[in-house]
This record gives C-alpha cells, structure tokens and sequence, in this order.
C-alpha cells in the first residue's frame, strides 16, 4: 500500500520499513530478522544505501496469520 506524494504521484519510499521500525511493530528481533533472511523466510530487503537495508510494507504479509 504505497501513498501519494504532494503531485499526486506514488512514492515509492513511503512504504519502505527499517528493521527498528519491524522490530518496533512486530515481535521479532534483528537477529531473528537476519536469521530469517539467511535462510530465505523473511521478504527480501531493498538496498537505500550501502549499508542501509528497508523492507516494503509487504513484509506485514510475513506476520499475517497463516492458514
């Protein structure tokens, strides 16, 4: 779920999720965020920067019940 920005027009930043803020949100640690990235579980992340690491808001779908 991306929102506007002031033209009306997507902002693709807007949706992105630091992993204080995941951590924050959800119960789930850094370490186990990394954890979960190894082995392929966790939604993969978008580079910001070279040590910066975000994750769209799709990553809610990660913790949404299942079944």
């Amino acid at each position: 779920m991306s929102k506007a920005n002031n033209n009306g027009e997507e902002d693709p930043i807007a949706d992105l999720l630091s992993d204080a803020a995941i951590e924050k949100g959800y119960p789930i640690s850094r370490a186990t965020i990394a954890r979960q990235r190894k082995l392929g579980r966790f939604p993969q992340g978008v580079r910001v920067g070279r040590k910066r690491l975000t994750w769209r808001s799709q990553v809610r779908e990660y913790f949404a019940p299942k079944g």
